[in-house]
């Protein structure tokens, strides 16, 4: 049984750098996707439904309290709300 396991995680450690590498988060930027959350909910989110990194700003997609939906982005590098 062991020696299966092992023959199967050999088997697809060649896949590993692939999948790390099939994601758009960025590699490098000031603002960490924790940070971007933190921005979020102090611009009012309360249910956070979708976080994304294109063009060197994250899109925030969610909830307020009251069930309105937001949208903005926010500048990667500075942190700034760049659009809403």
């Amino acid at each position: 049984m062991r020696q299966l396991a092992l023959a199967l995680l050999l088997s697809t450690a060649p896949l590993a750098p692939a999948l790390a590498q099939d994601n758009d988060w960025p590699s490098e930027t000031d603002i960490s996707i924790e940070e971007a959350i933190e921005i979020a909910y102090g611009e009012g989110i309360a249910t956070l439904r979708e976080v994304s990194f294109d063009d060197g700003r994250w899109d925030i997609e969610g909830l307020s309290a009251d069930g309105a939906e937001i949208e903005f982005e926010i500048d990667g590098a500075s942190g700034d709300i760049v659009g809403r």
